[in-house]
């Protein structure tokens, strides 16, 4: 709060996420989190609002810096939209527009938000920035063109069958730090290639022809091992669980 609030910031829109993936574990100790930054913002005499959202399964569709970017790509060109991080996106956007001045309300707001999607026209602000920043003109257009594939890619599956029940996120990240994801000391090196993708979501089926990821990995032994510790980090059930909401409550400063 303190490096938002010293940029000069106006107002201030975020998620306060838990689960096994966040910094607080369960919804109650998030929104008492929430609470906190939330009187930090009063005495400064901003206007926040703290969306709590849901950390207990991987959000998005990958893990890796490159397999990232192509799913960004992915997302505002319509190829594909993971649903959760959509909800995400557009809750996020719509409360930023409606702090903003921007729409009258989040319902509003939303369809300005998902007009944008539709149209291209965030897709293109992106593009731009991209350029901004000294990135290639055609990343949106042709990102395979700078974006590596990583020497061993193949899907994960699990021995157990079923159904998706639970994951540990921050196992799964660990995993994945071990062969490159990011780093460990500030001198590392970030292998940009590395990752996992399509991961399956809590819910999903789960036998020998429904993966639970594709792994991205540098070697063929540390796809054997980081593979071992995806595969550890999941549980699965006899039934579907129960679909939850990315966003389960808001709270502000109003």
């Amino acid at each position: 709060m303190s490096k938002k609030l010293a940029a000069g910031i106006n107002g201030l829109v975020m998620t306060v996420p838990f689960g096994s993936g966040a910094f607080m574990k369960t919804e109650a100790r998030a929104v008492e989190l929430a609470e906190g930054l939330l009187d930090v913002a009063r005495g400064a005499g901003v206007p926040m609002t703290a969306l709590i959202s849901d950390l207990t399964q991987v959000l998005g569709d990958s893990v890796g810096s490159g397999l990232q970017i192509r799913e960004v790509v992915r997302f505002l060109t319509g190829e594909y939209r993971e649903p959760r991080l959509l909800e995400a996106v557009l809750a996020l956007v719509s409360e930023t527009l409606v702090m903003g001045g921007l729409a009258g309300n989040l319902e509003t707001a939303r369809g300005i938000a998902w007009q944008h999607l539709e149209d291209g026209s965030a897709k293109d602000r992106f593009a731009r920035m991209v350029l901004a920043f000294g990135g290639p003109a055609d990343l949106v257009d042709l990102p395979e063109r700078y974006i590596r594939d990583a020497p061993v890619i193949r899907p994960v599956y699990l021995e157990k069958t079923g159904f998706v029940s639970q994951m540990d996120c921050y196992a799964i990240g660990i995993a994945l730090l071990g062969i490159g994801v990011g780093r460990t000391r500030p001198q590392d090196d970030i292998d940009h290639t590395v990752g996992a993708s399509s991961f399956a979501s809590v819910g999903s089926t789960m036998d020998a022809t429904h993966p639970f990821c594709i792994l991205h990995a540098p070697s063929e032994d540390a796809w054997e091992r980081c593979s071992e510790a995806l595969t550890a980090a999941v549980e699965c059930s006899v039934t579907p669980a129960e679909p939850l909401p990315v966003i389960r409550s808001r709270l502000s400063t109003d």
